[in-house]
């Protein structure tokens, strides 16, 4: 979500003006609140947005509800209460990598490394297993 904010007017928006950011906030966070919750946090959401007077968040809103919420159901979007708080396998398995590695972002010759040197663990720890062995 913010890398699309990013790219277009919300993002200036939301750098000077303090209720555009709240607002940001708390859309991002609704996935991290009990399903049964969400609907009516979209509509708190959607006072809060009109009595600060930032109608260009309504729009942001408005995509997240009709794009997640009615589109799946507030149970399919809630990640409250989950181990893998991702809804996509991929995006957790990303996450679970880029801690690995110790980057965010790893370009693929720091990947390339880092694997490299945890193959060479991996094998040098089974060699020494099977000398103890024998």
């Amino acid at each position: 979500m913010i890398y699309h904010c990013k790219r277009g007017p919300l993002w200036a928006l939301v750098n000077r003006s303090d209720e555009a950011r709240t607002a940001l906030r708390r859309i991002m966070c609704l996935p991290l609140c009990r399903a049964d919750s969400i609907p009516a946090l979209v509509e708190r959401l959607r006072r809060y947005i009109f009595e600060h007077h930032v109608p260009e968040m309504e729009a942001l809103l408005n995509a997240f509800n009709t794009n997640f919420v009615e589109a799946y159901g507030a149970e399919a979007v809630s990640v409250f209460g989950q181990a893998q708080r991702t809804t996509n396998s991929v995006e957790n398995a990303h996450r679970q990598l880029g801690r690995r590695i110790g980057q965010k972002r790893p370009n693929f010759h720091d990947f390339l490394g880092k694997y490299k040197l945890h193959c060479s663990k991996k094998i040098n720890g089974v060699l020494s297993r099977a000398k103890h062995k024998s």
